[in-house]
């Protein structure tokens, strides 16, 4: 099997610790960000993780790639799955996400618009790192940054 992934992907990273104790060999292909090809080439869109199977299947959910890992040979994910943990790994994930995406050198077509759009609103704070990356990527691409106030966050 062929896993597609992003090194510091959680969700790539549930996939490889279920492969590990069972001596599952996973070809592990590391794609880079700017690699939507590979991405949309393999599903049709731009996402990871990417689980290929042996028969040239790819999967796209990282707990489905879990449950196949997992179901080849004698299982080792024991006990039932619990409820109130898959929340909270949701809940947890939804919120930590945001305060992620500035520390990554990835993804800043996605992230460079964002940050313009809210540099408007009145006594926004963002931290000195991502208003320093906001600044130096919008001079790296020629367009004058909006103002916006140094300081720590609110939130």
């Amino acid at each position: 099997m062929k896993l597609y992934m992003f090194e510091h992907c959680s969700l790539c990273l549930r996939v490889r610790m279920t492969a590990a104790p069972k001596g599952t060999h996973l070809q592990e292909t590391v794609v880079l960000d700017d690699d939507t090809d590979t991405m949309a080439g393999l599903v049709g869109k731009r996402v990871i993780p990417i689980l290929v199977k042996d028969d040239g299947k790819p999967m796209l959910e990282s707990m489905d790639m879990v449950r196949t890992i997992d179901g080849r040979g004698e299982p080792v994910l024991a006990g039932q799955e619990r409820r109130e943990i898959a929340a909270w790994a949701d809940e947890f994930a939804a919120r930590t996400a945001p305060l992620a995406w500035p520390r990554y050198p990835l993804d800043d077509v996605r992230v460079l618009p964002l940050l313009r759009s809210v540099a408007v609103v009145k006594g926004l704070r963002l931290p000195r790192k991502v208003r320093d990356h906001f600044e130096a990527m919008m001079s790296r691409i020629g367009y004058q940054p909006l103002p916006v106030s140094d300081g720590a966050s609110h939130g």
